[in-house]
């Protein structure tokens, strides 16, 4: 899963790139997205932005 970060003022958004994320997972699937494959603490304090497949959704871990 690649990644890019925007930085929006004082907290980082980390946008998981290039996947879809099926979201109908709960948070702590998306947690585990986060630690797994994003490589990155979901309890940071930064906002991690998921998207769906349409791209019409997303979901924000913060």
């Amino acid at each position: 899963m690649a990644q890019a970060t925007v930085n929006l003022g004082q907290k980082p958004y980390w946008l998981a790139d290039g996947e879809a994320v099926d979201l109908r997972k709960s948070f702590d699937g998306l947690a585990s997205l986060v630690r797994e494959g994003l490589r990155g603490d979901p309890l940071s304090g930064d906002i991690f932005v998921f998207r769906n497949k349409a791209a019409d959704r997303i979901k924000l871990l913060v």
